[in-house]
């Protein structure tokens, strides 16, 4: 009977330890919806993505979002270093929901998003975007396309049938932005212009669900 009391306690720890060692952004936000305007994005977000691509749809939930600093601002997080990522939601498996922090200074490299629709709606400040072509082997070399200016309430849509890209804080303020990642993915690469080479980088969270993470050393985007 001891032996079955302290296995069934030692199984019992396992699984809490587990469920802690797995907790994700996703069964955060779960458990933290509201009526907030953010939330009610989250419910719309849940029911549309992940069905047949709506691109034009889902442009127009980020776009009608009524953006409000007190329903994020657990996400905002700013380093000296370069910019944040941090993860709000995964959709059941069907996107990663993230906002992203930008000092002044602030750039992301060239890269892909691979086989995802990426959607970046912006909620503060101001960011460039360069759209570039992707290279096409062995000896494609990676070239700007044109750049465009992004302010407050802009929403954008990118894949890599369509383009690469990077993006720039050049202001003297910080910026922040949302982006919709559909499907979700781990790594991606990383271009340099005028140049055939790439760079594979996991994807870094500084946090998820509002939780820090250690940080992994190496490139990572």
């Amino acid at each position: 009977l001891k032996l079955k009391l302290q296995r069934s306690i030692m199984l019992f720890l396992l699984a809490l330890l587990r469920h802690y060692a797995t907790r994700s952004a996703d069964s955060f936000i779960a458990h933290n919806m509201d009526s907030s305007p953010f939330s009610q994005l989250v419910r719309k977000l849940r029911q549309t993505v992940g069905r047949d691509m709506n691109v034009r749809e889902v442009k127009a939930l980020l776009y009608n979002y009524k953006a409000t600093r007190s329903d994020y601002a657990r996400y905002i997080t700013w380093t000296h270093e370069r910019y944040t990522r941090n993860l709000i939601d995964q959709g059941n498996g069907r996107y990663n929901m993230i906002i992203m922090c930008w000092g002044s200074g602030h750039k992301a490299p060239i890269h892909s998003h691979p086989g995802a629709n990426c959607f970046v709606r912006m909620l503060e400040g101001e960011m460039e975007e360069q759209l570039y072509s992707k290279p096409v082997a062995p000896e494609g070399r990676v070239t700007l396309q044109r750049s465009r200016e992004l302010k407050a309430g802009d929403v954008i849509h990118i894949r890599d049938d369509i383009s690469i890209h990077s993006m720039a804080n050049r202001s003297a303020e910080g910026a922040v932005t949302l982006h919709i990642y559909t499907p979700p993915y781990n790594t991606c690469e990383i271009f340099s212009e005028g140049s055939s080479e790439t760079i594979s980088a996991p994807i870094m969270y500084t946090t998820k669900g509002g939780e820090y993470q250690p940080q992994p050393e190496g490139i990572t985007f």
